[in-house]
């Protein structure tokens, strides 16, 4: 590390000099930096000249995670996988930015003589990073390199990283893609779609409201939801790296910066500020509602809060100033009060009606069938001539036209309805016998009528069958059956 060259023994380090870290809220204590930069500031001119055209750029915002933020809102899943990185205290960590110090590291920022390692100038300290310099100050120490996975080779994603399985990515967002814009976050369930926005403001950063992820994006949530072990400080600086071969991205860091700065005994100097918590509100704006102890999607909060609205109003019993009237279908009770008609017995009177309904309208049909066949059989047999070919045809023309005693109805009708209705069907059969003898009793005069003209002879009223005479057949016919 570069020992700091323009910074005195008495120079002011922040924190550290206050005795107690930065606390929300604070007005900074330090003198303001001028706006115009100085060269002594500087490493050389062109650092003078980045730092002008970095006054415009913008410093993404890295929100710090309250400390209770995964046990208050249920979400064990996303706090075991930072345990498992052990960056648990990188989601929580709440440090003020100091925007012009990020200015200057940014523009006096050098590749050091090494891979991954960088040189700087802030408020006239020299400073030199690394990967293991970053992973000392963050307390993200490395057991075993070969564990850990590396990629940013954004050009042959994702195949230069074998623990990168794109078909596990894409199981986890459920649809098949090819590009990693294709990857929408909102297909992912609610707690992954956090998961995500943490992983990104977090390690990236950026403000996590995009649904189109980018590769690095995708690889970095891979890893963390896995729980494949990521070297943080090769992370850090090879997001820098990134940042020196493409000028169009905003600075990286903001935060972290500070710790940087604390721990390589830079003054702090310049206004502060704090960036704003990675809280509930934050998390809805992404159209996630936390309900019953969980989050949902905003569609699926609506239903599940309107289902909750519904039991609640049925299972509520609305109390009357004025007594209920008793069961329309029971006298009144001297010994109980009274009460409504149940549910259930109200769905057993509208059964009952029905039953009624439907036999009255099979009867009704019944009764015209057999009206329309007494018709035509009586009008045919009246029309036939008196030979013999004309029985012949009256004998077909009967056939032609059945009389049943049983319903003609196509519809089935269940086992209740069949057993309500047997009295009502023995007593058409009976009329359906009836009517049936009655026919026949008539056609046998009409023959016998339709003969005797035939042969010059007379037939008089005494062929017809009297009553009597029927009641006696009827009895008889009965008698049999039984």
């Amino acid at each position: 590390m570069v020992k700091s060259r323009g910074g005195s023994s008495s120079a002011i380090r922040g924190r550290k000099n206050k005795g107690k870290a930065p606390v929300r809220g604070e007005s900074s204590a330090t003198p303001q930096v001028s706006t115009t930069p100085t060269l002594s500031k500087f490493i050389d001119a062109k650092a003078s000249e980045r730092y002008t055209s970095l006054l415009s750029k913008s410093i993404i915002v890295q929100r710090p995670a309250s400390s209770s933020l995964f046990d208050e809102y249920n979400l064990p899943i996303i706090k075991s996988c930072f345990e498992k990185q052990n960056w648990g205290h990188l989601v929580h960590l709440d440090l003020p930015v100091y925007h012009d110090m990020v200015l200057q590291f940014t523009a006096n920022l050098q590749k050091g003589p090494t891979i991954r390692t960088f040189i700087s100038r802030v408020n006239h300290t020299d400073i030199e990073i690394s990967s293991n310099i970053i992973n000392n100050i963050f307390e993200c120490e490395i057991s075993d390199p070969s564990d850990f996975s590396y990629f940013f080779s954004l050009d042959k994603w994702p195949a230069e990283d074998t623990q990168f399985d794109i078909d596990e990515v894409r199981a986890i967002f459920g649809v098949h893609f090819k590009q990693a814009s294709e990857a929408k976050t909102t297909l992912l369930s609610p707690e992954l779609n956090i998961l995500y926005t943490l992983v990104t403001n977090l390690l990236l950063p950026t403000d996590g409201h995009r649904t189109e992820p980018g590769k690095l994006q995708l690889y970095l949530f891979f890893c963390v939801f896995k729980g494949i072990s990521l070297d943080f400080g090769y992370l850090f600086c090879s997001l820098w790296e990134l940042f020196l071969t493409d000028t169009r991205r905003n600075i990286p860091f903001g935060k972290f910066l500070t710790k940087v700065f604390d721990s390589l005994n830079v003054p702090f100097t310049g206004n502060k500020q704090y960036p704003p918590y990675f809280n509930k509100s934050y998390i809805e704006r992404k159209g996630l509602r936390f309900f019953n102890d969980q989050w949902l999607t905003k569609a699926a909060f609506d239903i599940a809060k309107s289902q909750s609205h519904a039991s609640t109003t049925d299972f509520t019993i609305p109390l009357s100033p004025t007594p209920q009237p008793p069961p329309f279908t029971s006298a009144p009770s001297t010994s109980a009060p009274s009460s409504e008609p149940s549910l259930s017995h109200i769905c057993g009177l509208l059964q009952s009606l029905s039953t009624q309904v439907s036999t009255f309208q099979r009867r009704t049909n019944r009764k015209l069938r057999r009206l329309e066949t007494r018709q035509t059989i009586i009008q045919e047999a009246l029309s036939l001539g008196m030979s013999a070919s004309a029985q012949v045809q009256f004998a077909e023309l009967q056939s032609q036209h059945p009389l049943e005693s049983s319903s003609d109805s196509d519809e089935p009708e269940d086992d209740q309805t069949c057993d309500d209705t047997a009295a009502t069907d023995q007593e058409d059969a009976d009329d359906d016998d009836e009517d049936n003898e009655d026919i026949d009793d008539t056609f046998d005069y009409i023959m016998q009528r339709r003969t005797g003209e035939e042969h010059n002879s007379e037939a008089t009223d005494d062929d017809v069958p009297s009553k009597r005479q029927k009641t006696e057949k009827r009895s008889k016919k009965k008698n049999d059956s039984h």
